[in-house]
């Protein structure tokens, strides 16, 4: 395969939906993110993003936002895309 041109990235403004515990209750929340990542996946393996969503639940500081058992991405309600990223490149291939 030939590769044609490399072209940035498209970055996208999200909406995502987040469940955090409290006690014993999950409780949902809706968070905004810009990534250039595509996929709820993608969020939840990188731990820059995560942490990002993370803090938007819990402070910072608290001893709930350093566990790992109390925090999930649920899925991406909305994504609109609001550029092309110089620095994260993908191949287009013929």
């Amino acid at each position: 395969m030939q590769t044609l041109m490399k072209l940035g990235r498209m970055i996208y403004a999200m909406n995502v939906q987040v469940e955090y515990k409290k006690g014993r209750d999950w409780i949902p929340k809706v968070a905004e993110i810009v990534s250039a990542f595509d996929t709820g996946l993608e969020l939840t393996a990188s731990n820059f993003h995560s942490s990002e969503l993370k803090a938007q639940c819990f402070a910072s500081s608290s001893a709930a936002f350093k566990k790992s058992d109390n925090f999930r991405i649920k899925k991406i309600l909305d994504k609109k895309p609001i550029s092309r990223s110089f620095y994260y490149f993908e191949k287009e291939e013929i």
